[in-house]
């Protein structure tokens, strides 16, 4: 009763949005004309020496991105909108910016296989800090080390392995969905969207996972300190490293079910184990085990 209950909640939210972005893709298509008619989309190049950057900036509108680590910064990109692209560097702090909207984007990607690509190589050293805005478009991050983190994106699918952020991390996730692979990451705190999410053989210290529509799935990790899941309507999987005794636990059940190491709960509160797993849900069912 409530599985059904709430997949056809899931289902008819999903159902709705999607319509309004159709809608949206059908008044864009009524007045696009061809990429190259509206746009001048070039290739784009630039580099400076790793001790010119502390920081990074990156906003993207619309396109997919790749960013690794190597010995400086430089910046690829084919098919942009020049006029619309600002990369520089003030006070140590890399700013890259380009700023197309969702119309625009689909006016940029209608018809003659328009691809939109950014390979971004940041400096291979401890960052203090990192932020990524991502409008439309699929994201790679890899091997980047920094203090603070933060990734937000509306549309588009998301990779992230082998990144590390020492103090502070935050997710704000869209439709598409997210894969964590590898990582460091240091009270991260994750928003949740309509797509799913997986972190995978991880270390993640002190996490609040506070979720949506789409579903979290969390595989060989190791969780220490505090890890506040409240699952709202998706279904969480946790697969703990080390076993029970090395956990606490305090549930909050709502109408999704709670199950622990094969035993469904109710409420229950124990301060057993040195790392506490906190977990509340609506509708959506949580599952914990061990691997």
């Amino acid at each position: 009763m409530n599985s059904s209950m709430s997949l056809r909640t899931k289902i008819s939210l999903v159902v709705m949005i999607a319509g309004g972005l159709i809608f949206l893709i059908g008044i864009a298509s009524l007045l696009a004309g061809k990429p190259d008619s509206r746009y001048k989309l070039e290739s784009y190049e630039n580099s400076a020496q790793s001790a010119d950057i502390k920081s990074a900036e990156i906003n993207i509108g619309y396109g997919k991105v790749n960013i690794s680590s190597g010995t400086k910064f430089e910046i690829k990109c084919t098919n942009v909108d020049t006029e619309k692209l600002e990369c520089k560097i003030t006070s140590n702090i890399l700013h890259i910016d380009y700023n197309v909207d969702l119309i625009e984007s689909m006016y940029m990607g209608k018809g003659d296989g328009i691809d939109t690509v950014f390979d971004i190589t940041l400096p291979q050293k401890l960052l203090e800090e990192v932020s990524f805005t991502q409008n439309c478009g699929n994201v790679s991050i890899k091997g980047v080390t920094c203090n603070t983190f933060s990734l937000s994106s509306s549309r588009g699918d998301i990779l992230l392995n082998g990144v590390s952020a020492n103090h502070s991390t935050k997710f704000d996730l869209g439709s598409g969905k997210c894969e964590i692979n590898s990582c460091t990451l240091q009270s991260p705190e994750i928003k949740g969207g309509l797509g799913n999410c997986s972190i995978v053989k991880s270390r993640i210290s002190s996490m609040t996972y506070n979720g949506s529509f789409g579903d979290m799935d969390i595989t060989g990790c190791v969780l220490s300190g505090n890890t506040k899941l409240d699952c709202g309507m998706s279904d969480t999987k946790v697969s703990l490293t080390g076993g029970e005794s090395g956990y606490g636990f305090s549930f909050d059940k709502g109408f999704g079910d709670i199950t622990v190491f094969g035993q469904k709960y109710t409420k229950y509160d124990g301060t057993a184990g040195g790392s506490l797993i906190m977990v509340s849900n609506s509708f959506g069912d949580v599952i914990i085990s061990s691997n």
